[in-house]
């Protein structure tokens, strides 16, 4: 029997649905555009990072069902690793979703455009609004998130739909044929650096195991969403960057700021270009709520556990941790405003990789955490050797992502990782004064 606060979690379907929402963002939409300046080596990139996000997908499956903990990535390294690693988990994937939502703004006004031109006149004063619009979506409850994702996955849907069934009768093989790579540079370079972009599209394959506190029988439920969500944004991918790529040619896909909404119009004139640009807008909208909630939930998991700072932890009447949504959407706004002045597809492109190159940081944690509690619980568990071979495929695969980002991505990478060793330090400081205060409020209550 279903108590009331069962009743208030997420099941099965809305839980599909918002991995679905979270992996099937800008990616899908603006993707097409980014690659068309490395040609249509990109889709090779897109097969094999489709490969590798399943295996991550089934690492985060895995892990679900045995570990199912609020916080995710953050949870399984935290178990097996410790405070330090937890943290730096913790921070990466933050940082991850944050900079990765503002991704999503650029990509959303750049939709826009094809209702308003000049638009792109006031992308910094619209990017904080919808910054703010769904930060207080998400302050209003887990469940409103859920069911926000929900619609906004239904109608994104819909122009892909459009332009699977009848962009075929449109495609032209040698759009790809004579634009293989067109970069200017090797094709070994130019299949990297498209894989960097195309990973950015999977980033979400571990969102139902972030709310799983929030989550209806999450042994069941989490494994079954995060497979199936995983295997439906791979298979969308390949097939509609595809026809996008044969139906457009390269060099006019390359500049484009809505490529569906053109696709749109080649297929079904004006109308065929609202209705597409209506899809996207909601898919976008919907990727930046799912991943406004994602960011907080892991920190909040830390601030429980004393690694974050404990504001990130409290949570308001509805559950959720209301002052960290509503921090993070401060410093998403300020760092969006402050870099609102580059073109929309560089301005994308930088936050995508950026974003990345942070996650695949916590995946690859999260990969060997799977490996040793595998090996530490081998005699209580079915089919250890294969989750074992899948985890470290799963790490290979990270470690391949990092390095497919340019330099500079990495550099900064690698300036922010240092930066988490002193904060580390700060949290542990605080982590030992709240120690020594709980223990003197336990020794003037036996005196009393």
């Amino acid at each position: 029997m279903s108590t009331h606060k069962e009743g208030k979690k997420i099941g099965a379907w809305i839980l599909t649905f918002f991995v679905a929402g979270t992996i099937v963002g800008s990616g899908v939409y603006m993707l097409p555009a980014s690659l068309a300046g490395y040609g249509s080596i990109g889709l090779l990139s897109w097969i094999v990072t489709a490969i590798g996000a399943v295996f991550l997908a089934l690492v985060f499956a895995k892990l679900g069902s045995v570990m199912p903990a609020n916080g995710g990535p953050y949870a399984y390294s935290h178990a097996e690793f410790g405070d330090f690693v937890g943290f730096q988990t913790a921070y990466c994937y933050w940082l991850t979703a944050w900079v990765g939502n503002i991704s999503y703004i650029p990509a959303t006004i750049g939709y826009l455009a094809f209702f308003f031109p000049h638009i792109t006149n006031y992308t910094a004063y619209i990017g904080v609004g919808l910054l703010w619009l769904f930060g207080i979506i998400n302050m209003l409850g887990v469940k409103n998130a859920g069911l926000v994702s929900v619609v906004t996955t239904i109608f994104k849907f819909i122009p892909l739909i459009i332009v699977v069934a009848l962009g075929w009768a449109y495609f032209h093989p040698s759009y790809l044929t004579s634009s293989f790579n067109v970069s200017g540079g090797s094709a070994v370079s130019a299949f990297t650096i498209a894989a960097a972009l195309t990973l950015w599209s999977f980033l979400g394959v571990e969102a139902a195991t972030v709310p799983a506190g929030s989550v209806k029988r999450p042994k069941r439920n989490i494994p079954l969403a995060t497979i199936i969500g995983t295997l439906a944004a791979a298979a969308l991918y390949i097939i509609t960057c595809t026809l996008i790529m044969g139906m457009i040619p390269m060099k006019q896909l390359a500049v484009s700021t809505f490529p569906f909404s053109e696709a749109g119009k080649i297929l079904l004139g004006s109308f065929g270009g609202f209705i597409i640009t209506f899809g996207a807008l909601f898919s976008l909208l919907g990727a930046i709520n799912s991943w406004t909630l994602l960011g907080v939930q892991a920190t909040m998991s830390a601030a429980d556990d004393g690694l974050f700072p404990k504001v990130f932890g409290k949570r308001n009447k509805f559950g959720v941790p209301g002052w960290g949504i509503f921090i993070t959407t401060v410093v998403s706004s300020v760092l969006f405003y402050l870099t609102s002045y580059l073109n929309i597809i560089k301005q994308f492109e930088i936050f995508i990789l950026s974003a990345t190159s942070l996650a695949v940081i916590a995946y690859l944690y999260t990969c060997i955490a799977e490996i040793v509690y595998l090996y530490r619980n081998k005699q209580k568990l079915t089919r250890v050797k294969i989750n074992i071979f899948i985890g470290v495929v799963g790490a290979a695969f990270s470690i391949f992502a990092i390095a497919s980002s340019s330099e500079q991505v990495v550099y900064y990478v690698m300036i922010l990782l240092l930066i988490s060793i002193p904060l580390y330090g700060l949290m542990v400081v605080q982590k030992n004064k709240d120690k020594e205060k709980n223990k003197m409020i336990g020794r003037r209550k036996k005196i009393k």
